[in-house]
């Protein structure tokens, strides 16, 4: 289906529902994909003459006012995070139903692996770069509490596993298969175990 050309001057009509929103958002947004012209028009409005006021800025004008801002936003980052306005992990426990409904529409919709399609390395490796070592460093080590309760969990659950398999016997093809299925299904359980 092809979208008809734009008119110079568009002008968007209202619209009285929620589908006729939808729709029209799908088909601007398709028309602006398909014109950077229209997409620059979209993104302005002619506000008397000469005067063009910008109904969002640029992409560029975006995304440096984002990093000023959270450059600058430090300090009350820190603030919030100690003031939650609820509590994190009631909140993620009661929206349960919803993400599993979101996650089951993404892959029923193919979304999850679109955005996946969309992954650039490059752009993944340029970022973490410019966060630089000291940026794991410090997210590692800033994590020493939580990544200790794993490890204080995880260390006894391993060290039953691995008693269990060499206690089986291993002299011939078939006893060590047997240990290497043994330690699969036990590795299975060490990870429900890990998630409770």
């Amino acid at each position: 289906m092809s979208l008809p050309v734009p008119p110079p001057e568009f002008v968007m009509h209202p619209v009285a529902t929620i589908d006729e929103a939808t729709a029209a958002f799908h088909q601007l947004a398709d028309a602006a994909a398909a014109s950077p012209e229209f997409a620059a028009q979209l993104t302005s409005k002619r506000v008397g003459n000469p005067i063009t006021v910008k109904i969002v800025p640029t992409s560029a004008e975006w995304t440096e006012k984002m990093i000023r801002k959270a450059s600058q936003a430090g300090a009350d980052w820190e603030k919030g995070i100690q003031n939650p306005s609820a509590d994190p992990k009631a909140a993620a426990l009661a929206a349960k139903g919803k993400y599993l409904q979101r996650t089951q529409d993404s892959l029923k919709n193919d979304s999850w692996a679109k955005g996946v399609a969309k992954y650039d390395l490059d752009m993944a490796i340029r970022t973490a770069l410019k966060v630089g070592g000291s940026g794991y460093v410090n997210g590692i080590t800033a994590r020493q509490d939580k990544i200790q309760a794993k490890i204080d969990k995880l260390q006894p659950l391993v060290a039953a596993n691995k008693t269990a398999v060499q206690a089986l016997p291993q002299a011939s093809d078939a006893d060590r298969e047997n240990r290497m299925i043994a330690n699969l299904r036990n590795m299975r359980a060490i990870g429900d175990k890990m998630r409770s």
